[in-house]
């Protein structure tokens, strides 16, 4: 069999699509989510680590590791929360019922706020409950206490943040959540070195500059994104208002599809 004869065979049917996305569009979706894991996953902790290395302090940059891997899977339920938001403003979205997408929004916006302000309020309740669970050294544990807790101020954004990308991810917007993430590294290793070391009129607070940090993040990603969703032009159709009659009302929905 000469190569085009295989070239016919089996290349010609994958590359030729009559119906669906075609493979060009494929890639536009996945490398801005690929750059955004990235960031997300493995570079800002790296450089994070690195800056707090400079502190030589073991039981600082041990503090740091121990409640990043928590966070990380905190996050992962924030991830997991917004892939309703994906599945059903993409179901409407697709059937171009884009009002009915926009309230879906609104439910999921909600529904974070009350998932994401609880599992914040736990962090801060249960912080000396998890440095005993994680076994931390008692003369680690109110560092490491009111570290976790100033990054559960953060975290309270993280789940609104995931929110509103759940919703640009579902009307298949892949590149602006992956421009708020390019954003809000850029807010978080500023501020993450200048509240660390100390420049520019703001003090050292040392490690704790790390969480500090880890709020304004989330919290200037979650205000871009949220402006972008109420105010640009080519998502007006959408119809979101934030303030409904029945702002939970697709709830249930949304949390049945995210749960597994």
């Amino acid at each position: 069999m000469n190569i085009k004869a295989i070239y016919n065979r089996y290349i010609d049917p994958i590359v030729t699509i009559h119906e669906g996305e075609s493979y060009r569009n494929i890639m536009r979706y996945f490398l801005p989510e690929f750059v955004t894991a990235l960031i997300l996953s493995s570079v800002l902790n790296c450089i994070d680590a690195y800056f707090i290395s400079f502190l030589e302090s073991t039981s600082k940059l041990a503090t740091v590791t121990s409640t990043s891997m928590l966070i990380q899977f905190i996050m992962k339920i924030a991830e997991g929360l917004s892939v309703g938001t994906v599945i059903l403003g993409g179901n409407y979205n697709g059937q171009k019922a884009y009002t009915q997408a926009g309230s879906v929004f609104s439910s999921a916006f909600w529904t974070t706020v009350i998932i994401g302000g609880g599992i914040s309020s736990l962090l801060v309740i249960g912080a000396w409950p998890i440095c005993y669970f994680f076994n931390i050294p008692a003369d680690m544990c109110q560092m490491t206490v009111t570290f976790l807790r100033l990054r559960a101020v953060g975290v309270f954004f993280l789940f609104l943040f995931f929110a509103v990308i759940g919703f640009l991810r579902g009307i298949k917007n892949a590149r602006a959540p992956m421009h708020f993430f390019v954003l809000g590294s850029g807010v978080f290793l500023l501020v993450d070195y200048l509240c660390i070391f100390g420049g520019c009129g703001i003090p050292a607070y040392g490690f704790y500059g790390s969480a500090i940090a880890f709020i304004v993040q989330y919290m200037v990603m979650f205000i871009a994104a949220l402006l972008y969703i109420m105010f640009h032009p080519d998502l007006r159709k959408y119809g979101i208002r934030l303030m409904t009659e029945r702002p939970l009302y697709k709830s249930w929905d949304i949390i049945q599809l995210s749960w597994p």
